[in-house]
């Protein structure tokens, strides 16, 4: 079985993040609604890093960090721009309210990011890419498969949320993951990624949020036109294109040496 599962990374990363989203539809307390699940979930996956010697993948380097960052630049300054219109939103409103309800939801925000990333970007991509290093355009395919299944992994959003938006959803989720697969490739460093993906989240998420709810439990309900859905491709798709141009830049033998270097 173990061996099985080290030919076939894809069962391991579907089942985490599956495990994960059904797990965090479980009626729990605002305050603990998926946080520890995240929590308990990240500690088996770094467990399955270490026993496979591969916990140089969680290592921090500053240059590399700063690397990846000026890599992702241009998806760094939108975020920022989504965030601040979506906070200002709020306050607004009158609905943010630094209580244990926000700042429980800005963790939630930064564990969905880690883990993501973690699984599909730390675990799931190099796995395929070790075991398929011969591979002719190995790095593609592996950033293609991995990018599809995380993106294919959101149609559990249909539990509450329209197809047509799921959809949307689906579309945006897989060029978001060509993007950060490139980002991470290009610096080798998976913070950046998990700080980006948290930042996307909490951005994005700020204009569902209200401090009497639990954001993760309501879908976004509201019925998509297909103008409207041709509308939201726009956006990922102009992250899918930056994705590509990053990826043309990245060597397979450099990237080998790097991340499979560790010291015994």
């Amino acid at each position: 079985m173990k061996k099985l599962i080290r030919k076939h990374p894809v069962i391991i990363a579907v089942v985490f993040i599956v495990s994960l989203v059904l797990v965090t539809f479980i009626p729990l307390s605002f305050p603990f609604n998926g946080i520890l699940v995240r929590l308990i979930l990240c500690a088996i996956l770094i467990f399955y890093l270490y026993k496979n010697d591969m916990l140089n993948i969680l290592s921090f380097n500053l240059s590399r960090f700063k690397h990846g960052l000026v890599s992702g630049i241009l998806f760094f300054l939108f975020a920022i721009w989504v965030t601040a219109l979506n906070i200002y939103g709020l306050s607004r409103d009158g609905e943010l309210h630094f209580s244990i309800a926000f700042w429980s939801f800005c963790l939630q925000m930064i564990m969905i990011g880690i883990f993501e990333e973690l699984c599909f970007r730390g675990l799931f991509i190099n796995m395929y890419i070790k075991h398929h290093e011969k591979v002719k355009n190995t790095i593609y395919k592996a950033v293609l498969v991995t990018s599809a299944v995380f993106g294919l992994c959101h149609y559990i959003n249909l539990i509450n949320q329209p197809i047509i938006m799921t959809t949307a959803q689906v579309y945006g989720a897989f060029c978001l993951g060509v993007l950060f697969a490139a980002v991470y490739l290009k610096g080798l460093n998976i913070w950046v990624c998990a700080f980006f993906h948290a930042l996307w989240n909490f951005g994005n998420m700020c204009s569902f949020y209200h401090p009497d709810r639990n954001v993760e439990m309501y879908g976004l309900t509201t019925e998509m036109s297909l103008s409207q859905l041709a509308f939201e491709m726009i956006e990922p798709t102009i992250f899918l294109i930056i994705g590509v141009f990053i990826l043309r830049n990245i060597h397979k033998e450099k990237y080998l040496t790097a991340i499979f270097a560790v010291s015994k």
